[in-house]
């Protein structure tokens, strides 16, 4: 092939890709829309000539690829975190404070940004390309979302050298863009997206790439892994500029403990001005040294935390009360309100729980009520404006039937809730349904509401495992049904028989069986048996199970143990596989901590994970909360309150010497 060909695809990648970061990242073009079009078109134009000279990182690979079937799943090699939160100023003087127990020193610096209300998105280089692009998922696994990402022009195919990192950050988009977007889609006919997060979030998870090419989605990057001779955070923010990532202006480093409800005042006042949908303020340790000395819980950086906004409020007026039956026949009543902006999104209907919460608020339909968005998500009504209250209101009473199947509904002494006790109820055989195939529990793809709805309404699913009788036939009896997507619904659930032992409890549909709980439950018992032959009590003995969890949990088996032959726990087994987890069958060098449960806190000698470690590769337990459950309090440098409280409730300290001595004794 000739150079001369080869180096002026090399320039035109090169020139584009300059030009498209002064326009997407700077907001300062230095050439106008249409020479910018013809330069990308003679790329084009050669690339289709000479297909051989098409990198993953030129600017044409931008525009989208053919359509998906469905996003693989990507395993995280470093976990994506989350962050801990903060509402009142005494959240955030309690976490600097236990930044310098950790420490050892008084005075720390911090950084300070803005936390976006987008979807979290980790990118992934490989000598200096952009080869992987994942959502968070469950922190381990998120999906495969690379060729959507290749679309959003702020984020760089390729970085100014051979690195390989792993880049974490936020796609949103804009609110001004938002709005546009929702204005176009009026026009068209089409249903307005809810709020700038949830289209940002959709947006990334179309199938059709091209589609996604086509939204103006932006990419702010805000945390970098796998790095070698990191300094700090501002450190971060220099490399982010060199490699062409987008930022925030709003970024304030260096501050000490005093000045962050400054740097948190100065954020709110921006808030309502910033191009993206912001709920909060970041507030990081500094110094990478300190941050690798603090280290990690289970879910989130110990020196991170996010600083929330408080809600926006704002009023509306109540147009109607109506009540929902959920998958265990509770019934919830739900406030239908006029349409109202709030916090990012439009409000119209809000969960008001139970008749206690009706009563304790006095809410009435025709009222006016201050509405916000609770951890700037779920909608809530705050507080009734009696002043304002119409002379024709009535209270609200809870229907006697229920209002889907006509059952005479019932509320046990001393319950909150009202259920619907009928076993035939449709409205509660949708919402297990739709419990049954979400992505929590069984994980079946291509399952939505409508599809449910048609099952149920059709009789062809009276029981959620009816689900895997049906055959292909049976979905094309459906309307706006084609062979493709039956064949492809079938083949799917074949692959959904086998399940992981919490997301098989989770879809027993036994009330308070969420999912922390079955999570709890899969990890200290080995198999379903083993849960059959237990009393409450050895339940409850598990931390984070109370009592009157353990016996719902017990009588939720007894009635699938002796209920209806449709739902006996005999069909489940026929029906589902339960993939058991893999117990570490490592045995232990010395089991000398057997029988003992341990707490730790204070500074050690190595980070708290590792010392868990040794206590349970000795044959011991670890709790993270001093309770009457633990045997001993391992108290290491500066232990603060843990150790208070142990010392109050009588239980013994000791040192990480005394452990380690434990764990390796001398023999004589």
């Amino acid at each position: 092939m000739d150079a001369q060909i080869i180096e002026t695809v090399r320039k035109l990648k090169e020139t584009l890709t300059y030009h498209a970061y002064r326009y997407y990242v700077l907001n300062n073009p230095e050439i106008s829309d249409a020479d910018y079009d013809k330069l990308f078109q003679g790329l084009i134009t050669l690339e289709q000539k000479y297909p051989e000279l098409v990198t993953p990182d030129s600017p044409s690979q931008r525009v989208g690829a053919p359509p998906l079937d469905g996003f693989e799943k990507f395993t995280h090699p470093i976990k994506m975190l989350s962050l801990d939160n903060g509402f009142e100023e005494s959240d955030i003087e309690a976490f600097c404070k236990r930044m310098e127990k950790l420490i050892g020193e008084e005075t720390i610096l911090y950084t300070c940004e803005p936390k976006y209300d987008g979807l979290a998105v980790k990118l992934y280089y490989e000598k200096g390309i952009l080869v992987r692009a994942a959502t968070r998922g469950d922190g381990s696994t998120g999906e495969d979302v690379t060729a959507n990402i290749r679309t959003i022009r702020s984020v760089p195919l390729k970085l100014t050298d051979d690195r390989s990192l792993e880049v974490v950050g936020e796609v949103v988009f804009e609110k001004a863009k938002f709005k546009t977007a929702n204005e176009l889609r009026v026009a068209a006919g089409k249903q307005p997206f809810a709020n700038p997060r949830n289209a940002a979030a959709g947006s990334l998870k179309q199938l059709d790439s091209q589609e996604t090419a086509r939204r103006p989605l932006d990419f702010y990057a805000h945390g970098l892994e796998n790095f070698e001779g990191l300094t700090g955070h501002d450190h971060v923010l220099y490399l982010f500029n060199c490699y062409g990532f987008k930022t925030t202006r709003l970024n304030q480093i260096n501050l000490t403990h005093e000045q962050l409800p400054v740097a948190y005042g100065v954020l709110m006042d921006f808030r309502e001005s910033l191009p993206v949908e912001i709920d909060g303020m970041v507030i990081k340790v500094q110094e990478k040294l300190y941050q690798d000395r603090i280290g990690f819980n289970s879910h989130a950086p110990r020196w991170a935390i996010a600083w929330k906004f408080p809600a926006i409020e704002k009023t509306t007026i109540v147009e109607g009360i109506d009540c929902q039956v959920g998958r265990t026949g509770a019934l919830t009543p739900v406030a239908r309100l006029k349409p109202v902006y709030v916090g990012g999104a439009t409000v119209s209907n809000v969960t008001l729980h139970n008749e206690d919460q009706i009563k304790r608020l006095d809410i009435r339909v025709g009222d006016t009520v201050f509405v916000r968005r609770a951890g700037d998500v779920i909608p809530e009504i705050v507080k009734v404006s009696t002043d304002l209250r119409p002379d024709s209101t009535i209270p609200f009473e809870m229907p006697r039937t229920c209002p889907v199947c006509g059952e005479s509904v019932i509320r046990e002494e001393g319950e909150a809730v009202t259920y619907c006790p009928s076993r035939t109820c449709l409205a509660k055989l949708k919402a297990w349904l739709r419990h049954f195939v979400s992505r929590d529990v069984y994980d079946i793809d291509g399952f939505g509401g409508k599809l449910v709805d048609q099952l149920v309404d059709t009789g062809l699913v009276k029981h959620p495992l009816d689900i895997f009788g049906l055959n292909i036939e049976d979905f094309l009896e459906l309307e706006r049904m084609g062979k493709k997507t039956a064949t492809k619904l079938f083949l799917t659930l074949q692959k959904s028989k086998i399940v992981s032992f919490d997301r098989f409890l989770m879809g027993l549909n036994i009330p308070l069986l969420g999912h922390t709980v079955s999570r709890l439950l899969a990890e200290n018992f080995d198999t379903l048996d083993d849960i059959l032959h237990v009393l409450p009590e050895q339940i409850s003995k598990i931390e984070g199970i109370g009592e009157g969890i353990a016996a719902n949990i017990i009588k939720g088996f007894i009635d699938l143990s002796t209920g209806a032959p449709e739902d006996n726990l005999d069909r489940w087994r026929s029906i589902i596989g339960i993939r058991y987890p893999v117990k570490d069958v490592k045995t232990p060098t010395t089991a000398h901590l057997d029988g003992m449960t341990f707490c730790v806190t204070g500074t050690l000698s190595e980070p708290r994970d590792a010392i868990h470690q040794l206590i349970l590769d000795n044959g011991g337990q670890v709790s993270k909360s001093v309770t009457k459950k633990i045997s001993y309090l391992v108290c290491g440098d500066k232990a603060g309150s843990k150790k208070e409280k142990a010392l109050k409730t009588g239980i013994t300290c000791i040192s990480e010497d005394d452990l380690r001595m434990w764990c390796n004794p001398k023999t004589t």
